[in-house]
């Protein structure tokens, strides 16, 4: 009877070893793409804010221009009276 005899198998540490050492540069990646992330949703809140502010300075502009378009036209309606035609 022939005595069969086997390798030890190591290839499964070196396998593992690289399975570890991509999962860890998985994450970092993903740690990275997570931070710059955040720092443009820090930027476009910034954005934000100061879009509402140049919004509501918009408005209340248009609402002063408004009232003194009217104003100017009443001056002028009561400066030039509309004439009767003949």
């Amino acid at each position: 009877m022939k005595i069969l005899n086997f390798p030890a198998s190591r290839t499964h540490r070196p396998r593992v070893a690289e399975h570890l050492a991509w999962m860890e540069t998985l994450l970092s990646e993903c740690l990275e793409r997570q931070s710059a992330l955040r720092e443009d949703g820090r930027r476009l809140q910034a954005s934000l804010a100061r879009l509402t502010v140049l919004t509501r300075d918009m408005v209340s502009r248009t609402a002063r221009l408004r009232r003194t378009l009217g104003r100017l036209r009443d001056c002028r309606e009561r400066a030039n009276p509309p004439t009767a035609r003949v």
